[in-house]
């Protein structure tokens, strides 16, 4: 009898340890998500941490692949975090914009202009690769449909972001 009480106690630890990770994931998942962004960017300003494009693109799909729901909701939230973290990052390149020589600007009016470019080129990106990516949500039931469908997505979101006023 001690014998069962033993393995079952074995068993019920390694359950034990598997929901306190999927707890610490789903908890703090966003911040997961927000971190991959950044380590996605990375390789634009150093590219000797390319490696860092493969890890968060691992971190980024292994959080999708453990979500309960396939809400298309959930999907646009993910990669929103995601993306916001990532053109946070890439686009950092308009603060060596500042000072803006060539104009008349004073120094709290560029300050401004930076941050604002910065943040809402950023959101705006964001929010376009969210929107696009959270399509990908309608193949979760199928793994093959669903790898199909973010890398065909991918793409289409790469190629929208050379159109409009904030071509990059």
């Amino acid at each position: 009898m001690k014998t069962e009480v033993k393995d079952f106690s074995k068993f019920n630890h390694k359950h034990n340890l598997i929901n306190f990770f999927e707890s610490i994931l789903s908890v703090r998942k966003f911040v997961f998500l927000f971190i991959g962004g950044i380590m996605f960017a990375t390789p634009y300003i150093w590219e000797w941490l390319f490696p860092f494009t493969f890890i968060s693109l691992i971190l980024l799909f292994s959080i999708l692949n453990y979500q309960k729901d396939n809400k298309i909701k959930s999907c646009f939230k993910y990669f929103l975090v995601f993306f916001c973290g990532c053109f946070l990052t890439v686009y950092t390149l308009f603060f060596k914009l500042y000072p803006f020589e060539g104009f008349d600007f004073t120094i709290i009016q560029g300050i401004i202009i930076v941050i604002f470019a910065w943040i809402s080129a950023s959101l705006i990106h964001s929010l376009l690769g969210g929107a696009i990516l959270s399509l990908s949500g309608y193949f979760r039931f199928s793994p093959i449909l669903f790898s199909l469908s973010v890398s065909s997505l991918w793409v289409i979101f790469e190629w929208s972001m050379s159109l409009g006023f904030l071509a990059f």
